[in-house]
């Protein structure tokens, strides 16, 4: 584990080289299933085997502002009309982050009812001036059959002591959570990366600052490589020296709508794959999207 509290240098390397990696084998998933060498032999190819459709999972958040944030009637009509449309799709695994008012024990029928899974979850964690009831959060995630959850965000702290603070308070919950058999994550936007303090980041002091056996890392593409500023291109192969904490690894896709700080932005679901390469037949009824991710 020693080269996971690598500095600067190997984090930023591995988070990139995982980062192409996973957008490659986002590209292999929807190509063809006989697909010809590239012409070029210099060229790598990004074709694979594809995602097997049961490890594929749509973001909830996705359709945030479609199905909206309150815990009226309303709102839970909306949740489930994008829960039978994603059904109807072929998705099987979602990640949720609100329950719309509905209780767990509500929610988990309702997935039932479209034969769908809670692959993981965004709820909030509070921070160390202001805990969550992580209790609560445990015993809705054993009813949702949830073994990862996580913020859906951390807090964009000014100061290294409060990152240091609130990555040991994380490690505290997480020992809890492992201790309930449940995997607590932290899922990255760009400011993890961005701010910077005398020779450390946000990102490391949480790699620093956590267990691993109690905090692993969903490591968003969008937002890593977007406080990276780094660009993917082509196959680069993964970096294993990440593979203990890093467990999940979410593909945000943006073009227009408005993002967490307000910009114009619009997220769209990715597509799924049916064996080898291949993609299922579209529908021309698409799931309602929201622009945030």
């Amino acid at each position: 584990m020693q080269v996971l509290r690598e500095r600067r240098r190997g984090t930023w390397g591995a988070l990139a080289a995982i980062a192409a990696a996973v957008l490659c084998l986002g590209l292999a998933a929807t190509a063809p299933a006989k697909s010809k060498p590239a012409a070029d032999a210099g060229q790598q190819s990004c074709n694979g085997h594809g995602v097997p459709v049961s490890k594929i999972s749509v973001q909830e958040w996705t359709f945030a502002e479609y199905i909206g944030f309150g815990v009226d009637a309303a709102t839970q009509a909306r949740l489930e009309e994008a829960l039978r449309r994603l059904s109807g799709m072929g998705y099987r695994n979602i990640e949720l982050f609100t329950l719309s008012g509905l209780s767990a024990t509500q929610m988990r029928a309702l997935l039932d009812k479209y034969g769908m899974k809670a692959s993981g979850r965004h709820v909030d964690l509070g921070t160390p001036a202001a805990p969550a009831n992580l209790d609560e959060v445990l015993a809705e995630n054993r009813v949702l059959g949830i073994k990862y959850f996580g913020s859906g965000a951390t807090p964009n702290f000014a100061t290294e002591a409060e990152w240091v603070a609130y990555a040991e308070y994380l490690d505290a919950l997480g020992e809890r959570a492992r201790k309930a058999g449940q995997n607590l994550m932290v899922h990255n936007h760009n400011w993890e990366f961005e701010r910077e303090f005398v020779d450390t980041t946000p990102y490391e002091i949480l790699l620093a600052h956590t267990d691993p056996r109690n905090v692993v890392f969903q490591v968003d593409l969008y937002w890593s490589t977007c406080g990276l500023g780094t660009p993917v291109g082509g196959c680069v192969p993964p970096a294993p020296v990440l593979t203990p904490r890093v467990r999940r690894r979410r593909r945000t896709r943006r073009a227009r709508g408005r993002s967490r700080s307000g910009a114009r932005t619009r997220a769209r679901p990715g597509r799924r794959t049916r064996g080898p390469c291949r993609s299922p037949p579209t529908r021309s009824t698409a799931a309602p999207r929201s622009p945030r991710g």
